[in-house]
């Protein structure tokens, strides 16, 4: 064969050890049926066993605590940039100027909390660090007695303060908790604090070299135990770290920062476009419905009026990079496995990403923990399994082009794949006579399947082909028999 194949498209594929597998979605929390409000999704621990997810959703504050959502009832409807910190055991919520809160989880209520010595109603936001509550508007750091993180009160003797840091060159965008101190992230750099030991000057600041600003919170993802983060800055990915910040997968800072989505129409006829949204919510999101055609590969550009795509970005289990992504709205992620060095990508509209846990014990389960938000409330959490409740059927990976001889046409004849889901996983064959210009997929017949094997046999015509997998598979060896017909 002609060099080697590779994939030519994929979604809602991810890699393993050997090959790429397909991945599905099992719904664990249902949404509300015509709602739009759910915006982000933040886990709120209190103890050490138990969690909540929170929704701010425009002030209407939804709480699943492991029974469904409940829409909690707060003093006043808040509206606003939500941040969240988790300190001793309790996680304060801060709504932007609109005060701090906290959940109380024996009663369900959102109750305000009174800092003393603050403002805070002109704060943009929370954060913690070591023992410290830590607090900021778009110039200044404000930070609480580390005995008690609702002081605020300046004193020699409560350790509490405020500073302008000189570093910072913008606004304050947001601040979050890295090992030993925090990043301070703003609309031009990037600057860290570190603790210092030093009761009196607890935060040693430092300008991070090779750091740009972001326009959102949501651009950084910050969860994981990492000594850095990452972030989508107006460089591009970037790995930040209390010293530097490097650039990261060039590539994929590319794609982003450019004008154009590729996308799949296939079997199910499902295509996110650029136009409005179905009224109809179905099991895949609110996608728009095309018919089927030899092209089914298209390409949505992003509308004049909008200068990039809607973009966030989160770590899952310290293990996947989630960049999501979409032209008005998000509809597809990249996942970049850390452990293996390698990508994968889902389809599936989308609000939030986060990282799901038990919410009565507070733990997740190794490649079960990555959980996508729909604007509706609905959870959807991804997963290889192929149980029942497992959708895979909007799984698909193109795989070519497969040419024996330059220059000459074949007949291809039978692939032997490993493994593929005999009922739930389907091949198909898309030919092209000239090398460029594709011809409508073709369908072979299985004619032997066993446990780590399906062959498929057919007598297709073409210069070269792709291999169409769909459904449920999961691929780490394909063999593909062709006969080389002489002349062009």
């Amino acid at each position: 064969f002609i060099g080697i194949p590779t994939f030519i498209y994929m979604h809602n594929c991810v890699p393993y050890t050997h090959g790429v597998q397909s991945i599905g979605f099992r719904e664990i929390a249902g949404g509300f049926k015509g709602s739009t409000e759910f915006d982000h999704a933040y886990t709120l621990r209190y103890g050490a066993e138990k969690a909540a997810i929170f929704v701010g959703a425009k002030g209407r504050n939804y709480v699943n605590q492991g029974h469904g959502w409940q829409s909690v009832e707060a003093p006043f409807r808040m509206a606003g940039t939500v941040t969240v910190a988790y300190l001793k055991e309790t996680t304060y919520i801060c709504y932007q100027g609109n005060g701090i809160y906290k959940l109380n989880p024996s009663t369900g209520q959102i109750t305000p909390v009174v800092l003393q010595g603050l403002n805070t109603s002109s704060l943009k936001g929370i954060t913690a660090a070591n023992a410290y509550l830590i607090a900021y508007d778009d110039n200044t750091i404000y930070f609480s007695d580390p005995t008690d993180e609702l002081n605020f009160q300046p004193t020699l003797s409560s350790g509490a303060g405020s500073e302008s840091v000189l570093q910072i060159r913008g606004k304050i965008v947001c601040a979050l908790p890295i090992e030993n101190g925090f990043i301070i992230y703003t609309t031009t750099n990037a600057v860290s604090g570190v603790f210092s030991g030093e009761s009196r000057f607890p935060w040693v600041y430092r300008e991070i070299d090779g750091s740009s600003g972001i326009q959102k919170p949501e651009h950084v993802a910050w969860t994981s135990n990492y000594a850095g983060h990452y972030a989508w800055t107006t460089a591009g990915l970037q790995s930040i770290s209390v010293q530097t910040a490097d650039l990261v997968f060039p590539e994929v800072s590319d794609f982003l920062a450019g004008r154009e989505l590729e996308d799949y129409v296939g079997d199910l006829r499902l295509f996110p476009g650029n136009s409005a949204m179905n009224s109809s919510a179905g099991p895949f999101g609110e996608f728009l419905e095309q018919p089927v055609g030899p092209n089914q590969l298209l390409i949505n550009k992003l509308p004049e009026t909008l200068e990039q795509m809607q973009i966030k970005v989160a770590m899952i289990s310290s293990r996947y990079l989630v960049v999501s992504y979409g032209l008005l709205e998000l509809t597809h992620a990249l996942i970049y496995d850390i452990g293996l060095k390698r990508w994968g990508k889902l389809r599936r509209k989308h609000v939030a990403v986060f990282e799901y846990f038990n919410l009565e014990t507070g733990m997740g389960l190794a490649k079960k923990t990555l959980a996508l938000l729909d604007k509706s409330g609905r959870i959807s959490l991804a997963t290889v399994d192929s149980a029942s409740d497992v959708d895979k059927t909007d799984s698909v990976v193109m795989l070519g082009r497969i040419q024996p001889m330059r220059g000459q046409n074949a007949d291809l004849l039978a692939v032997e794949s490993s493994i593929m889901h005999q009922t739930k996983g389907s091949l198909a064959v898309i030919p092209s006579l000239n090398g460029s210009d594709y011809l409508p997929e073709i369908k072979p017949v299985i004619v032997d399947a066993g446990f780590n094997k399906i062959v498929h046999q057919m007598e297709i015509f073409g210069r070269n082909f792709i291999l169409k997998y769909s459904g449920d598979f999961q691929l780490h060896s394909i063999q593909a028999v062709a006969n080389i017909t002489r002349g062009a």
